[in-house]
């Protein structure tokens, strides 16, 4: 494998010590730094928090697919890229994207850009509240509820364009296969 010596002190410090504090502290540094306000900017920040622990944990336990761990290559391209490459089981390579593969998740992106779109336009008309709360000290009343259930409707549709964006770049322009 790439990681000669999993689980040693060295590795334990360099993951729990440096790696995941930087990887939930710079985010939140950069978006004060940078005075970061738009929402959709916000959800891609919040992603790396979200996602580097996990990596970080993934090499350091080798929990990491079987050819990731086949060359640097495959390993650089795996942990430097927040969408999972398709690796050939044969090959152990980064599987080629064929033209139906591109056509198949550009469609995907435009499906994903639609409702994101539509969504945050019926959200924003409303000040993110379509669903008047007469009774605001219940948390469980069903327009409080409603409210919530379209707000993670929202976010779930925006971390979902995100994703489809990155995966049409990466097969349209490199030409690689990456997970649905």
């Amino acid at each position: 494998g790439i990681i000669q010596r999993r689980r040693s002190t060295t590795a334990l410090l360099l993951c729990w010590g440096v790696a995941i504090p930087f990887s939930v502290a710079l985010p939140f540094y950069l978006i004060k730094e940078f005075h970061v306000c738009n929402r959709a900017v916000l959800v891609a920040c919040a992603m790396t928090p979200t996602l580097l622990p996990f990596r970080a944990l993934e090499a350091l336990f080798g929990f990491s697919p079987d050819s990731v761990e086949h060359s640097l290559s495959n390993y650089s391209i795996y942990y430097s890229s927040p969408i999972e490459f398709v690796f050939d089981s044969a090959t152990k390579s980064p599987t080629r994207a064929a033209r139906e593969d591109v056509i198949r998740k550009g469609r995907g992106l435009i499906t994903n850009v639609l409702s994101a779109s539509v969504l945050l336009s019926i959200m924003e008309a409303c000040s993110y509240e379509p669903f008047e709360t007469h009774d605001s000290d219940n948390p469980l009343s069903p327009s409080r509820l409603m409210n919530n259930l379209l707000a993670a409707l929202l976010t779930c549709s925006t971390i979902s364009t995100g994703t489809s964006a990155f995966g049409f770049v990466i097969s349209a322009l490199l030409g690689r296969l990456t997970m649905d």
